[in-house]
């Protein structure tokens, strides 16, 4: 098939879980034979500043993507991005406008994906089926907001309007899946990667722990995460936890590093810094891997959201035994003790503890249940060609 994805947001390269989902989605699509091109309505923001024009890329993967770099888009972006808001400016320009472009290339396909629900008005107009792919019930997420008594109406009527008009809704976890099921058909495919991108090299283990200096008789931990509302919460009541316990963490030799745009770049020496601290900050990196591979443990201490954390499936597939709460096991089969530790922060120290304690055995064996267990919903290919299987 020729398929069409829309996404608000450039999905290339993917940074964040959900531009992770979506890119692997289309990845997958394309490994499976089909021509897959996203036409994404904002850039990012180095290329606004460069004043780069609208265009497409061939990715190395099969995927064209054709990003909208029109100004307006981009500030619109922003707005909402920094005040925290959801993106209700897309919704309401979709129900306004086709960009030429746009209709162009949904002339050539023969069935469209909308990313996330704000876009879906477009896609009624476009006289093709379409399919709604969620990352989250989109309305739960803004619960806590400060604004929430007069954006949750609008974003759950808005939600569920594209639910029902959608020719079939793709949900990324069992619990998105039952809500989603009283309004349409939907099938389930789960935050899901390519296992293979995360085969990690023994020789980057050791170059990265001695950049960081970690010691053999120490236990580090892996935190990754975007500048997303739940993984902020997450690192705020983290490094509270590591302020609060510091003595007590540097007794039990644990080390905790923060991978990602989740918190700012630490303006401090990374040894220093997670001597002192117990805690490190990396900011933006261009690839995980290298702290996936130092690390002795993933750390998932998320407790608030929707859907499902793409972390999960990096954790897994990175065969690291993992540290998380209850809520962070959404949408993955995992037992406490057995797959992996939960933990609540009133009793973290203790299972940093527990966890520092296990032998190198106990922790493969951990990492190789969760692996077993969620061998097939951590593989996107596997979980998209289930989808369109079940989509005919």
């Amino acid at each position: 098939m020729n398929i069409l994805i829309l996404s608000e947001i450039q999905v290339y390269p993917s940074l964040s879980g959900g531009q992770i989902r979506s890119g692997s989605f289309a990845r997958a699509l394309a490994e499976l034979g089909h021509e897959v091109t996203i036409y994404s309505f904002t850039g990012r923001k180095k290329e606004y500043l460069e004043r780069k024009d609208s265009g497409a890329t061939l990715l190395e993967n099969g995927v064209n993507e054709f990003v909208n770099r029109q100004p307006f888009f981009g500030a619109c972006q922003w707005f909402a991005y920094k005040f925290e808001l959801p993106p209700l400016w897309s919704n309401l320009f979709a129900r306004l406008h086709t960009p030429k472009k746009l209709r162009e290339l949904a002339d050539a396909a023969d069935l469209v994906i909308v990313d996330f629900p704000f876009l879906y008005p477009i896609a009624t107009r476009l006289g093709k089926p379409w399919h709604l792919n969620t990352h989250n019930v989109e309305h739960q997420l803004w619960q806590n907001s400060l604004c929430s008594p007069l954006l949750v109406p609008l974003v759950r009527k808005m939600e569920r309007s594209a639910a029902k008009k959608a020719d079939l809704v793709i949900a990324c976890a069992p619990a998105d899946q039952e809500y989603f099921k009283d309004l349409n058909s939907v099938v389930l495919v789960p935050n899901g990667i390519f296992p293979e991108d995360y085969r990690l090299d023994p020789e980057i283990r050791e170059s990265t722990r001695k950049e960081l200096g970690i010691g053999e008789d120490e236990t580090l931990f892996v935190f990754t995460g975007s500048n997303f509302g739940p993984n902020r919460s997450a690192l705020v009541r983290l490094q509270e936890f590591c302020a609060d316990k510091r003595a007590l963490l540097a007794e039990r030799g644990v080390k905790i590093v923060v991978v990602g745009t989740v918190a700012e770049q630490s303006g401090t020496d990374a040894k220093q810094e997670l001597n002192d601290a117990r805690i490190f900050q990396t900011g933006f990196v261009d690839s995980i891997q290298p702290y996936l591979a130092a690390a002795d443990f993933a750390l998932n201490p998320v407790f608030e959201g929707s859907g499902a954390n793409v972390k999960n499936s990096e954790y897994i597939a990175s065969k690291l035994p993992m540290l998380l709460q209850k809520f962070g096991t959404r949408g993955f089969q995992l037992e406490d003790k057995v797959s992996c530790l939960m933990f609540d922060f009133d009793t973290l120290a203790d299972t940093f503890s527990a966890a520092a304690k296990l032998s190198k055995d106990q922790r493969r064996a951990m990492a190789d249940h969760a692996f077993s267990q969620n061998e097939v919903d951590i593989s996107m290919r596997a979980a998209v060609e289930k989808y369109l299987a079940e989509a005919n």
